[in-house]
Formats: C-alpha cells, structure tokens, sequence
C-alpha cells in the first residue's frame, strides 16, 4: 500500500529546502522518494542476488518532465515488470548484439538512451554496399568501468532524456536535465560535456541535424549557476595529531571515540554520526558506507585497522548507531555538535592551537590532515582522494587504473596499507603510554 500522496510528496521537497543531506522516504514496494535542498526524485530499489540494485525513475514535482507520485508508482511497476519478466537485451550484452546486428533504426525514433548504451557498448555501423561494420564501445577500453558508471548513471537513471528520440531533444531539454547537479557547477559542466559527447556520436550517424544541442558554445551564452567560494575548513598540522589523540581519549566520553574514529578513518562527520553495526564487517575489518549515505552517491568502502577495531569495541544489534546519543539510546545518533565541542573546549584550555589566521580546528578539517599527510609520504594524490570518497575524476582514475593495473576491488586494497600507516601514527603516542 502507498504511504504517500501527492500532498506529502509536496511537503516533503518543500521541507528539504536548505537541508543539504539526501532523505530517503519509502512509499513502499521498494518505491522512494529522495529530497534535498528543495529538489525530489524517485528511486525504485530491488535486491540483486546479495547486493542491492537502485534506479533513479526520475524528478518528483509537477514541472513538466516532472514525475508525479501516480506517475512514479507505474514507472516502478512497469521497471518491476521487466525485472520479473526478464530484459534479455539487456542481459546478453553487447556481446549477442555484436553476432546479431539489429536492423538500423530510423533518425526520428532513435532514443537517446540507445544511443548512450550504443556508444559505451559498441554498435553496427551500416555500410552501403558491404556488411555492417562493429564499431567498439567506448567502455571496452575503459578499465573497471568507473567511467561507464557514470555515463550510465548521468544520463540513463537520471532526468528524461534516455526516453526521447535523440531528434526531438533541443537545448531547452538539455538544461532541463542538467538542473538536476545546479547545487554541483562543477558536475553539471560535467555531465554537459558528456552529454555533448553523446550528441556528436548521434550526428555522426546520421540521427539528428543541426547544432549540437550541449555544446560549450551555445552554453557559454546560456545563464547557469556559479561555483560559491570555498572556504577551507580549519585543519591541525599532521604533527599535532598524535599528541592530540592521547588527550581525546583520555576524556572517555562517546563523543571523543567517535571524534578519534573520524580522525583515523578520515570520514566525513554525518558519515561517523549515522554509522550502524550492520555497517561494519568485522571478518574483513572494513566498513561499508551504502551508495545512500555518501555525497557522491556510491558505496564507500573504509579499511578499519585494529587501532580503529579496539576502539568501536564489540558490536550491537545491526541497527544500532556505534555512536550512540548519551540520552536517547543507541536508535538516535550522537548530538551532531558534540564533536566540534571537544574541539572548542581545547582550544580554550590551551590543549590545542588555532589555524588558518586564529580559526579552531574542525572534525571536517581532519580529512585536509590526513590528506597533508598522504602528500608528505608521497603517497598519490588517486589514492588520498579514493580515500576521502572524492570524486577524482573519471578520466585520472582510469589513467591511474592503467598505470597500476589495479582494477575493480583493488582500488580499495591499495587504499589499505596507506590508512594502516595513517592509524599506526595517529595513534603512536597513545600506544606507547
């Protein structure tokens, strides 16, 4: 049975203006509503052997292209529908298309998603006069297919545009679908230039004339939203840590384990708040962040060394938080300003030193710390951002992919030896007490 209405679906974007942390609400059937900063889209989420499946359907709201919550709960059957039914397509590949070249589509009912798909897993090339020429996809040469992820993430489980014949799709649309990243300039431009990419191959094979509806010269004209000035958060010297750490754990309290968890893991703050026991897999001494819990919307993976395993102790039930409130109980999380409060309360007593023209050390301003640190022992700046859960760049991590000849999970166990270094010094005052 749905647990939402058009009304609640409503309240529930309007609620999320200026909140910058994603909300999932469940409608049931594995239907959901994700809102943020005042923005929604529904996401249709199925078990896959062990692993969870997610799919974006679309954005939530009555915009035109806009899903409403009738709209979005057949967009669900019907994807539901095919997954029962089987997607033999689909599922054989571009190696079955490759044996068998499907007859050639027409310009006007050429879909952009064909496209996409075409591009990254190759297509027929017809020939006038001889047999059809296979033309490789662009994912094949592609190492771990990071890259191809975000191809497919960016433009098929994303806005409407995979459903439009690729004639039809004007720049209009083209913006329509980038507004989704207006609270990220930088992967809008992005996407943007992918999506240029995508059109120059359409062109090329005679689907659609004229201009090329993404190009970086029609959208240096066009008004779009600029990037805010960063401001760096305060961050302690590497040296300092060590030193720091034998006094945060000797206060004992929750807050300071969690503040020295975020330190040696080099998590984000929400990350270690929102944190549960079904996260952590003790066998493998990792931690594993769900794609819905992380800014970039991927699953994180976060080696855990035994500095980190002795201090989070033995585990609760699944869903309780590691970091528990002192006063609700181990279902809430630990007050969000507890940690940041450590930091103020030693600064004032002299234990710790200002920053960056006289600014307090943040919990956020350790992951420049552990990053100054990488640098200083030379470790490559693929593996700190990797590390950090930054988004590199896909074009760098490939790069780097090819140079290490790492691909897949091994991206994260070159991670490992660098966060048991991280950890074994953080901690080397406190070990040697």
């Amino acid at each position: 049975m749905s647990k939402l209405n058009p009304t609640k679906v409503a309240e529930a974007i309007k609620n999320s203006v200026g909140v910058k942390k994603l909300t999932k609400i469940s409608d049931g059937q594995s239907l959901y509503l994700l809102t943020r900063n005042g923005r929604g889209y529904w996401s249709y989420a199925w078990r896959d052997g062990a692993s969870f499946r997610t799919m974006l359907l679309g954005t939530a709201g009555t915009a035109p292209g806009d899903l409403s919550h009738s709209k979005a709960r057949a967009a669900r059957e019907a994807e539901a529908t095919k997954r029962r039914n089987g997607r033999p397509a689909e599922r054989r590949g571009a190696a079955n298309r490759k044996r068998n070249p499907p007859p050639p589509a027409g310009a006007d009912d050429k879909l952009f998603g064909e496209v996409v798909t075409e591009y990254l897993e190759g297509y027929w090339l017809p020939v006038e006069g001889a047999e059809p020429a296979w033309m490789p996809g662009e994912a094949e040469s592609w190492k771990g297919d990071l890259q191809a992820k975000s191809y497919r993430r960016w433009l098929l489980k994303r806005g409407t545009l995979a459903a439009r014949p690729v004639a039809e799709i004007d720049t209009v649309d083209v913006q329509h679908h980038l507004a989704i990243w207006n609270d990220s300039p930088p992967t809008r431009e992005k996407v943007r230039g992918v999506i240029e990419i995508i059109f120059a191959n359409a062109k090329s094979r005679g689907f659609f004339t004229g201009d090329n509806p993404a190009s970086a010269e029609v959208f240096e004209h066009l008004p779009g939203p600029k990037a805010e000035k960063v401001e760096h958060h305060p961050a302690m010297l590497p040296n300092d840590v060590p030193a720091f750490m034998v006094d945060l754990l000797a206060l004992g309290t929750i807050a300071s384990r969690a503040l020295a968890f975020t330190i040696l893991t080099a998590a984000r703050t929400n990350e270690t708040l929102e944190m549960c026991w079904r996260e952590v897999d003790f066998k493998n001494k990792v931690w594993i962040i769900g794609y819905g819990r992380m800014k970039e919307d991927e699953e994180h993976r976060v080696p855990l060394s035994p500095e980190v395993l002795k201090l989070i102790g033995k585990p609760g039930k699944p869903d309780d938080h590691v970091f528990p409130s002192p006063s609700k109980g181990p279902a809430s999380p630990m007050w969000k300003k507890a940690m940041p409060d450590i930091l103020h309360k030693f600064l004032k007593r002299g234990k710790i030193s200002t920053v960056d023209n006289g600014r307090c050390p943040v919990p956020h301003g350790f992951r420049t710390t552990f990053s100054n640190w990488g640098l200083k022992n030379k470790y490559p700046l693929e593996e700190r951002e990797m590390a950090l859960a930054h988004s590199v760049g896909d074009a760098v991590v490939q790069a780097y992919s090819r140079t290490t000849g790492l691909i897949g999970q091994d991206l994260y166990k070159i991670r490992i030896p660098m966060m048991l270094r991280w950890s074994k010094f953080a901690m080397s005052k406190v070990r040697a007490r």
